[in-house]
Order: structure tokens, then C-alpha cells, then sequence
């Protein structure tokens, strides 16, 4: 395991010379790996292509997720109530709303842009779409690519992106600075 200079870091494995940047983010619950990804999207601008997943609260309660895309779109990802066949916890998943974004992300992606995905968890993953897509997208050398994944996930897809992406770790210590380390692989600007 390559530490590097600041042991906050876990990174597997380097990212090969002849393909694009590629980068999965992990971490603890609650660490901050969502606002990680949101500041890269921001210093990226219109390169940044994808989604961010935020809670929804409801007189200080959890009651679901939503997506938000780069495009300014939103829609719910899972939620207290919700009639679906697909359960994590006390949210039900609605994957109507992944799907659109998935399609459209297939539909838009092109050399220059960065895909970003908070996250590929368990809710995400029950979409067969998502789930071929990011195996495909993910391991493809042409496409820059960074994405968050869940510390603890068994999913045989993560398995496999994680032993063959780099990976870090979000920690309390390393999420302030993290973002700038984050763009200074992929850059910064708006240019396509």
C-alpha cells in the first residue's frame, strides 16, 4: 500500500500514465465525503458532469435522499413512504429518477468532462442500469471518473473497483484540504 507523504490517505493503487484520472472517495458516515465531491464539482465547473447525493429532513428528521445533478436538476433517490419493492433501512427506493439521470449522463459525456458520482451505495445499485453503467464507465480508460463509495460496502461491483481504482479515505483530519488535492489530478477550470 502506497501511503504517500501523508498517512491520512489510503491509496491501493496509482493511477496508470495512459488512461484518465480516476479516483474513488471513501469514509466513515457522516465524514464529509459528499462535501468533498460538491467543492471538486465546483472547482471543476462545467466540466464536471454527474450527481450528488444529499438527506432530505423533515422537521429535523431524515426522510430520504435526493440526487442533484450538475445540470440542476433534483429528484428523489429513496424515501420514508415511498410504495417500492426496494429497501434500505426505512427508505424505499425509487430508481425512476436514477434511471433519467443515468441515461442522460450516457447521453452527455464527452472527452473533457469529468463524471462524478456520490455514490455508488446500496441504494443505487439496485438499478441493473447504474450498476452496468458505472462498471462500464468506471473501467474504462478514456473516461475521467471519481466517485464515492460506502468504507464498508461487500457489493462484488465496489469490491472490484476498489481493488483496481485508487481509493482514499475522508477523514476528519484530511477533508479540508482534500478537495484541492483532488483537482490538482483532475484540474480545475470550466474548458472542455
Amino acid at each position: 500500500m502506497d501511503k504517500g507523504k501523508d498517512p491520512s490517505y489510503l491509496c491501493l493503487q496509482p493511477s496508470s500514465l495512459d488512461s484518465a484520472p480516476k479516483l474513488l472517495l471513501t469514509g466513515l458516515p457522516g465524514v464529509g465525503k459528499t462535501t468533498v465531491v460538491m467543492k471538486v464539482m465546483e472547482g471543476l465547473g462545467e466540466r464536471a458532469l454527474g450527481f450528488y447525493t444529499e438527506e432530505v429532513r423533515e422537521k429535523g428528521r431524515r426522510v430520504g435522499f435526493r440526487l442533484v445533478t450538475t445540470w440542476g436538476e433534483e429528484g428523489w433517490l429513496a424515501r420514508v413512504g415511498f410504495s417500492s419493492p426496494y429497501r434500505v433501512s426505512r427508505y424505499r427506493v425509487d430508481l425512476a429518477f436514477l434511471d433519467l439521470v443515468v441515461a442522460r449522463l450516457r447521453e452527455e459525456w464527452a472527452p473533457g468532462r469529468v463524471l462524478v458520482v456520490d455514490e455508488i451505495g446500496r441504494m443505487e445499485l439496485f438499478s441493473p442500469g447504474f450498476r452496468e453503467w458505472i462498471e462500464s464507465v468506471a473501467l474504462d480508460p478514456a473516461v475521467p471518473f471519481l466517485a464515492t463509495i460506502a468504507l464498508k460496502s461487500r457489493d462484488p461491483l465496489v469490491l472490484r473497483l476498489k481493488a483496481t481504482l485508487p481509493l482514499w479515505e475522508v477523514t476528519q483530519k484530511n477533508r479540508d484540504h482534500l478537495p484541492r488535492k483532488v483537482l490538482a489530478i483532475f484540474g480545475e477550470g470550466t474548458g472542455g
